[in-house]
């Protein structure tokens, strides 16, 4: 189950899909509404702040330009366990 969470309100929240639904998983996944999310690189072990920084640090060990909008998908297609939630 993935709960919401945001800091604007400091309330927390469950998208109408997800009331009332068991899928039997044990842990909940915490994504933050307002779009930062922090990132740990797993090769380097360095942390980000937000998915935006942790590719734009990155971006060009893929050859990437970092002021590409869609550079964290890039990345993520190319390599889906450099980084997890930190």
């Amino acid at each position: 189950m993935v709960m919401y969470f945001s800091q604007r309100s400091g309330s927390e929240y469950y998208p109408p899909s997800e009331i009332g639904r068991d899928d039997g998983q044990s842990e909940v996944t915490i994504r933050r509404v307002d779009g930062k999310c922090p990132q740990l690189d797993t090769k380097t072990g360095n942390s980000y702040n937000s998915m935006t920084a942790a590719a734009k640090a990155v971006a060009p060990e893929y050859g990437l330009d970092q002021n590409d909008p869609f550079v964290w998908y890039k990345i993520i297609k190319v390599d889906p366990t450099r980084f997890k939630n930190a």
